[in-house]
């Protein structure tokens, strides 16, 4: 055991670059270097829209950055006020919170409804990290039990012989590094069916869902499955930060509770700008029209890559299994669309993604042309290193 720090770094650095988990970030030049990106959650192509860059620059201009506090101290405005109004009615909800992200904002979330404990907490296999650690700072008030992915059978079974007066769901709708969506109605019936209705407590997190799916871009838990809604201002949105929308009741509670807002800075009025110009636009004419773009756009590479476009998940996120599920191959398929199609799509690796289900995750936009899809869709079918017949499953 190393007892120095200088010491215990080095000999962790070593450890993570012998097991290949050692990371790094790489300045951005796909523009210049005329290389499509795959691999941004930026679905509808918000973050470049005209309307949205004049909304942050004429905030910018006007407010600066906004106060800087928290929004219970005074770091909350008028137009903060506004996208909570706005977001709240889009998730059918009564209120909403904006958080500093929306890893904040579950994590935050999570732990401030398991706080008094007599709660038992179910999350899914699979759920992003920001909920992993939500319930890893729950657990310290309460049992958490993790169910197998997407399995409201196994839900139901460890429901069943849970002790706890209340229980708390916590799942992902739209499963990033899958594309796969939870079964909303089988995982209800499991909570109602072991604990009733009035004892049960449904999170969603509808980070890669919210504006891309939806009449008005509302997502895809449907009406009654959540009582409260995690999203993010980072994706579809365009911007940045997070939101929580749910009940009046609930919001005084988490107004109190969640460390994450009441400890963090408000988000800057230029980004809140962005955030308010891209939900209008995205819940309106233009916003249906930019979804019924990217459907056809994941449509078009499900289809040119699959013989059974049937057996995927029909989302914008494709998941391309690695030869093998190996990490090498997931590597060396990533370098092969770069070189062979200029198309940026980025090796997932364990830990990221369960051992043996090593994959490069396309992520499809608006935004991208028939002739780009058409280009990575080449290029993945001939690539040594992937194996396109079939879509990445971690259950298997």
């Amino acid at each position: 055991m190393d007892k120095a720090w200088p010491q215990w770094l080095h000999a962790a650095n070593e450890r993570l670059s012998a097991t290949k988990r050692l990371r790094s970030v790489h300045v951005n030049e796909n523009d210049e270097l005329n290389i499509t990106e795959f691999s941004s959650n930026d679905y509808l192509g918000l973050a470049r829209h005209d309307e949205v860059r004049s909304a942050a620059s004429d905030a910018a201009l006007r407010h600066g950055m906004g106060p800087r506090g928290s929004a219970l101290v005074c770091g909350y405005t008028a137009m903060h006020r506004d996208l909570e109004l706005e977001l709240a009615r889009l998730k059918g909800a009564e209120e909403c919170l904006l958080t500093p992200s929306g890893f904040a904002a579950n994590t935050s979330a999570i732990a401030a409804l398991a706080r008094d404990g007599g709660v038992h907490l179910f999350s899914d296999q699979l759920n992003h990290a920001s909920i992993v650690d939500g319930c890893r700072l729950a657990s310290i008030r309460c049992p958490v039990s993790i169910y197998r992915h997407n399995d409201a059978g196994h839900l139901s079974e460890l429901a069943c012989a849970a002790h706890e007066p209340r229980a708390l769901l916590v799942t992902d709708t739209l499963f990033s590094m899958d594309g796969d969506v939870a079964p909303f109605d089988q995982l209800s019936s499991a909570m109602h069916g072991a604990f009733g209705s009035a004892r049960s407590f449904a999170v969603a997190d509808e980070a890669h869902a919210t504006l891309c799916y939806g009449t008005r871009g509302e997502g895809l838990a449907p009406h009654g499955f959540a009582d409260i809604c995690v999203g993010t201002l980072s994706k579809a949105v365009g911007a940045h930060g997070g939101f929580v929308t749910c009940s009046r009741d609930m919001k005084q509670y988490l107004l109190s509770t969640m460390r994450g807002l009441v400890f963090s800075t408000a988000l800057p009025i230029p980004v809140i700008a962005a955030a308010s110009t891209a939900v209008r636009i995205g819940t309106g004419e233009e916003g249906e029209e930019l979804r019924r773009r990217l459907h056809a756009n994941a449509r078009s590479l499900r289809s040119a890559l699959h013989t059974d476009a049937s057996a995927m998940p029909s989302t914008h996120i494709v998941p391309l299994r690695a030869r093998g599920g190996g990490e090498a191959a997931a590597l060396d398929a990533a370098a092969y669309l770069m070189n062979d199609a200029r198309c940026n799509v980025k090796p997932i690796r364990p830990p990221t993604v369960p051992v043996g289900t090593a994959r490069v995750r396309v992520a499809l936009s608006a935004t991208h042309t028939a002739e780009q899809v058409a280009r990575l869709a080449r290029a993945a079918s001939a690539c040594p290193h992937l194996d396109v017949s079939s879509w990445v499953d971690a259950r298997l």
